[in-house]
């Protein structure tokens, strides 16, 4: 049996991108920051989402320190808002199955607890045996780093050699290759993806049956 660990937002959930666009402008508006083209606006704010490990994106991009952005982000990014814009990929319905099968399951997520609460039930916690935060006010650090694994792999009582990492994003392909985990990169196809070579990519979790058999 095989422990699976998914990354939430992204990867079991899809939030509409206006979401964050929205959001954005709100926090260039309280720093009285110009925003550039709607165009060139949103590539900045999708780089910055997917690439939310990067040190140095936010500063080199918007003019703002990354800690004062994501602050910003999380007060306006309230349960309410956030289900307006979210719903479950059709395909998260696989976690469910890979329970029923005896696989345990884990989500490693960089959400604030009470979003993460909300996308969790979104697609059932009876459906999850353990849930990690990988964040700084939880004692963490939000992945690229691999910490918020190895919490949920210990908690989890799994080894790298029995645990598979689902994610959408670069940053959760380098957390996953860097705990020694096998990687599976989950194209849903909403933005470019350039970062580590995954070791395997999937447009949707069920092809993983195949990919591995189980």
């Amino acid at each position: 049996m095989y422990n699976l660990i998914f990354d939430l937002d992204g990867t079991l959930i899809r939030t509409d991108p206006m979401h964050r666009y929205i959001i954005a402008r709100y926090i260039m508006g309280d720093y009285q920051r110009p925003c550039p083209d709607e165009a060139e606006f949103r590539r900045i704010i999708d780089m910055i989402w997917f690439h939310s490990g990067d040190e140095n994106l936010v500063k080199d991009t918007l003019g703002l320190e990354k800690s004062d952005f994501w602050k910003a982000f999380a007060r306006y990014d309230t349960p309410e808002m956030r289900e307006a814009f979210s719903a479950p990929y059709t395909d998260a319905s696989f976690v469910r199955h890979m329970k029923a099968r005896g696989h345990r399951t884990g989500i490693v997520t960089s959400a604030t607890k009470r979003i993460a609460d909300l996308e969790v039930g979104m697609i059932g916690p009876e459906n999850f045996d353990e849930i990690v935060l990988a964040r700084k006010d939880n004692g963490l650090i939000p992945k690229p780093d691999p910490s918020g694994l190895y919490r949920c792999m210990e908690l989890l009582g799994s080894t790298s050699k029995n645990t598979i990492f689902f994610g959408d994003s670069p940053d959760d392909i380098q957390a996953g290759q860097s705990a020694g985990v096998l990687d599976i990169h989950v194209d849903r196809g909403e933005f470019e993806y350039q970062g580590p070579k995954p070791t395997i990519t999937v447009l949707s979790l069920y092809d993983t049956m195949d990919e591995l058999g189980i």
